[in-house]
């Protein structure tokens, strides 16, 4: 969206515009379809491999064979292999690798000095170590070495809500940007889906029940960690929450901080668990 206002792509840019030797499946690829997860590429990549290091254009090559799974604009299904891709558009639109754009045009200038794309090997005062439950215990979990473009950084809360504040003053994002960038996708058929650009966009608590509390939240796991952001517009609140265990019930403890700062949400949060008790 930064480069929208920019004015060096718009979302509804074929991929072809961008990024130059695509197979001529991806022909009818728009930016749009990527950040809304319904372009009918697979998942991942055939050459993903949490273990290795490669640059982001040798792991979309490794895709070009794959046939898409339905046409652009059809079905929603979450896919990495997508933001991978809006990475090296990032790369060929800016000319520099899209960890260093978002450093220079979001980090940076917001003070977001703990925040870095994801690494292992490097030495950084009080990082958390990611464990995993299994079998009654605590175990430590596995290091992914490779970088994420769909999930790649280190933060903290403080970090976090720094952007959190950034985007309610309209810091980084223009108003007319994180409207588009907030509003439900549209399938081909006409149907609305919640997914906007990378945000999640239902009523709280999470579960797919109408409460009449808007929501615009995302969550991500990897090996030993998962965090969830929740957004309650209406209330001028947000609630993040960074665990160092993968399968920690983040939704929960959303829902439980944000009743306490917004109490007059509570009765939603009691229907939807009064409709999920009697499922």
């Amino acid at each position: 969206m930064l480069l929208v206002q920019d004015g060096k792509l718009a979302v509804d840019d074929r991929l072809s515009k961008h990024l130059p030797g695509i197979p001529t499946a991806w022909e009818d690829i728009k930016l749009r379809h990527l950040l809304t997860h319904t372009s009918g590429l697979v998942r991942e990549a055939p050459g993903f491999d949490p273990y290795k290091v490669q640059s982001d254009i040798d792991l979309i090559k490794s895709a070009y064979a794959v046939p898409l799974q339905w046409k652009p604009g059809e079905r929603y299904e979450y896919c990495n292999l997508g933001y991978y891709i809006l990475a090296e558009v990032i790369h060929q639109v800016s000319g520099k690798p899209w960890s260093e754009f978002l450093n220079e045009r979001v980090f940076t200038p917001l003070g977001m000095t703990n925040t870095r794309v994801t690494t292992v090997a490097d030495v950084i005062p009080n990082r958390a170590d990611g464990y995993v439950w299994a079998e009654e215990k605590l175990t430590n979990a596995e290091n992914w070495t490779a970088v994420r473009p769909s999930g790649a950084f280190l933060s903290t809360v403080a970090d976090m809500a720094k952007w959190e504040i950034a985007l309610q003053r309209s810091q980084v994002l223009q108003a007319s940007s994180k409207t588009e960038m907030w509003t439900p996708l549209v399938l081909n058929s006409g149907e609305k889906y919640p997914y906007g650009f990378g945000w999640e966009l239902d009523d709280f608590p999470p579960g797919g029940y109408i409460t009449g509390v808007p929501m615009i939240r995302h969550e991500g796991t990897i090996p030993g960690f998962r965090a969830a952001y929740g957004r309650l517009p209406k209330q001028n609140l947000a609630v993040i929450v960074l665990s160092n265990l993968d399968r920690a019930a983040l939704d929960s403890i959303v829902a439980g901080v944000a009743v306490r700062y917004a109490p007059e949400i509570r009765p939603a949060a009691l229907k939807r668990w009064e409709a999920s008790a009697l499922k």
